[in-house]
C-alpha cells in the first residue's frame, strides 16, 4: 500500500490476531518510502511454531495472499514476483497518483494495467477486487479505513488462518479508533459476501428534498452550492459566498433558458467556481491545520500524547537548501507552530487587501488574476450561452480542475489555464438574439 494509509496498523492487527490464536507470526514493515503516498509493504508470515522459518521477509514465489490497498504499489515487480503459483489477492480498485501525475495532472494513471499485471501472476478467479476506498469514504467518512475494509474481505473469503473474533479482539487491543475499525472490518465482510447489498447501503442516494426547492436543477446541484457557499464563508466571509452563489445562479438561469433545465454545465460550474475562489494559500492552510475537528481526530487516532510535526516550505522564509532543479525543501515544525497558525488563520480577513503580507508573491498574483478572469468569463458565458458555444462553455467551466499542486507544480498548469481563457473567451463575445433576454437578465453579481 501507501504511506499514511494505515497499512502498518492493519499488519499489526493481523499479527496480534494470529498470536492470540496460538500461531507463530513474524512481521517486517518496509517503510523507507513511508511519506504520505510513498510505497510501503508489510511482510507477514503465519504458521505453526515448529514450521515457520526464522526469516521475516517473504521470498519470491512464496506469498499465499496479497492484500493490496494501492494497485500501483501492489503491481510493482518487488511485490508481484513474491506471489506463489496458487496465491490469492484481495485488492482495492484504486491506485494512488504517482509523481508523474503530480507533475502532469493530465497524465493518465494506468489502473487497468496495474490490475492486469497482478491478475497475470494469479490463477483464474484468484483476484478479488473491492472498492475499499469508496466504501471507507462514504460509509465511514475517511479513506484511512480502506485497508481494514480489505482485511474484512480477506477474512470473509477465508484467505487468512484467522477467525473473525480474533481479528476483532486485536482491533480492540490496539485501542485506536476501535469502533470505526470494527465497522470497516464488517463493511469489508459484507462487500465480499454480498457486493450488491453493500453497494446499495453505502451508495444510497441522498434525499432530494432540497433538490425540489429549485425546479430544473440537477438533484445534487443545490446541495453542492449550499455546501461550497458555506465553505467559502469559512474560507473568507459571506460576501465571497454570495459572489459564488451569483455566479452559479447566472449559469443555471442561462442553461435553463437554453435547454429547459439546468444540467451538466451548472453542476460543473458549481464545483469549479469554488475551486477558483478558494485557493489554498497560507491563511487557508493555517485554518485547516488548526481546525478543532481535525486536531480532535488526530488525538482520537494517535492518542492525547501524540506530537504532530508539520512540514512547510513557505516562500517568505529563506530557503536553507534546494533540490537540483531549484525546488525548496520543506522544514519541520513541532506542535508549537499551532499558536502562530491560529493567529494567521484569524487574519484571513486581510486576504487580497493592501495589508495582506502575502499579496505580492508572484504565485498569489497569478492565482488572483486567474480567479478574476475565470469569474468574469462565467458572467460573459451566462450572458451569451447558445447551442454554438455550449461545448466551449463546458471546457471553460472545467478549467480550474487542471490547476493543481503548489509552486513549481502549479505554475505550468496555471499558465496553461490562462492561455485557455484567452482562447475560449471570444466564444462568448456576442449575445445570440434568441437568448439575449433570458440569461442576461438573470445574471446579477
Amino acid at each position: 500500500g501507501a504511506g499514511g494509509s494505515g497499512l502498518v496498523t492493519t499488519g499489526a492487527v493481523i499479527a496480534a490476531a494470529a498470536a492470540s490464536e496460538g500461531l507463530r507470526v513474524t512481521q517486517l514493515d518496509n517503510t523507507g518510502l513511508a511519506r504520505k503516498g510513498g510505497e510501503v509493504t508489510t511482510h507477514l508470515r503465519i504458521g505453526a511454531a515448529t514450521a515457520l522459518a526464522s526469516a521475516t521477509r517473504i521470498p519470491e514465489g512464496r506469498a499465499d495472499l496479497l492484500i493490496a490497498g494501492d494497485l500501483a504499489s501492489a503491481a510493482s515487480p518487488a511485490v508481484v514476483t513474491r506471489l506463489s503459483a496458487d496465491a490469492h489477492a484481495v485488492s482495492s480498485t484504486e491506485a494512488l497518483p504517482m509523481l508523474e501525475q503530480a507533475i502532469d495532472p493530465e497524465r493518465a494513471l494506468p489502473v487497468d494495467g496495474y490490475r492486469e499485471r497482478i491478475a497475470q501472476r494469479l490463477p483464474a478467479g484468484h483476484l478479488t477486487t473491492i472498492d475499499a476506498h469508496d466504501i471507507a469514504r462514504h460509509a465511514l467518512g475517511d479513506t484511512i479505513y480502506a485497508n481494514m475494509v480489505l482485511l474484512g474481505a480477506a477474512v470473509q473469503h477465508g484467505r487468512l488462518p484467522l477467525s473473525v473474533a480474533a481479528v476483532e479482539r486485536a482491533i480492540r487491543a490496539q485501542g485506536v479508533a476501535v469502533q470505526p475499525n470494527l465497522d470497516a472490518l464488517a463493511w469489508g465482510r459484507l462487500a465480499a459476501a454480498a457486493p450488491e447489498l453493500a453497494l446499495g447501503l453505502y451508495a444510497a442516494p441522498a434525499s432530494d428534498a432540497r433538490a425540489d426547492a429549485r425546479a430544473g436543477v440537477p438533484a445534487d446541484t443545490p446541495a453542492t452550492v449550499d455546501f461550497f457557499a458555506a465553505e467559502l464563508e469559512r474560507y473568507q466571509d459571506r460576501r465571497l459566498a454570495q459572489r459564488y452563489r451569483a455566479l452559479v445562479e447566472g449559469v443555471v438561469t442561462a442553461e435553463r433558458a437554453l435547454a429547459g433545465a439546468a444540467g451538466e454545465l451548472a453542476a460543473c460550474v458549481a464545483r469549479n467556481a469554488y475551486r477558483a475562489l478558494a485557493a489554498k494559500d497560507e491563511y487557508e492552510v493555517a485554518r485547516l491545520l488548526t481546525d478543532p475537528g481535525y486536531l480532535a481526530d488526530l488525538r482520537r487516532r494517535y492518542g492525547d500524547d501524540a506530537r504532530p510535526v508539520f512540514r512547510f516550505a513557505p516562500a517568505w522564509l529563506p530557503a536553507r537548501r534546494a533540490t537540483r532543479d531549484g525546488r525548496r525543501l520543506k522544514r519541520s515544525f513541532g506542535p508549537w507552530v499551532l499558536t502562530p497558525l491560529r493567529a494567521l488563520a484569524a487574519l484571513r480577513f486581510l486576504r487580497g487587501t493592501a495589508f495582506d503580507p502575502f499579496a505580492r508573491q508572484a504565485e498569489r498574483i497569478d492565482q488572483r488574476r486567474f480567479a478574476q478572469r475565470y469569474c468574469e468569463g462565467l458572467e460573459r458565458m451566462a450572458a451569451a450561452l447558445s447551442p454554438r458555444n455550449l461545448d466551449a462553455a463546458l471546457e471553460f467551466a472545467r478549467l480550474p480542475e487542471s490547476v493543481r499542486g503548489y509552486g513549481h507544480v502549479r505554475k505550468p498548469a496555471l499558465d496553461h489555464a490562462q492561455r485557455s481563457i484567452d482562447r475560449l473567451l471570444p466564444c462568448f463575445d456576442s449575445v445570440p438574439a434568441t437568448s439575449a433576454g433570458g440569461p442576461a437578465e438573470g445574471t446579477a453579481s
